[in-house]
């Protein structure tokens, strides 16, 4: 049984996994979820990222990242969740 969610939560059960994800593997850069524009298409979460501050990593290893917690989430935690990088305002 799958229990429902809303976007707060989405937002919170994200943001620990980001901040876990981002101690074990430090070239990740922090990023910080953009919760107003967070939205729900079925059952898959659209949560938007913006890295914060300078940032090395070349966008072929940040998507993998994403994509690596993507999975995490849908495995540990049972949330379709898509990250989308997306600008500063």
């Amino acid at each position: 049984m799958v229990t429902p969610m809303d976007s707060q939560t989405v937002c919170t059960r994200t943001r620990d996994l980001l901040t876990t994800y981002g101690q074990n593997q430090p070239e990740f850069p922090a990023v910080r979820i953009v919760d107003t524009a967070v939205r729900q298409d079925g059952r898959w979460w659209y949560v938007p990222i913006i890295r914060d501050g300078p940032h090395s990593l070349r966008a072929h290893p940040f998507y993998d990242h994403l994509s690596a917690l993507e999975v995490i989430a849908r495995q540990e935690l049972g949330i379709d969740v898509l990250l989308v990088p997306a600008r500063a305002a």
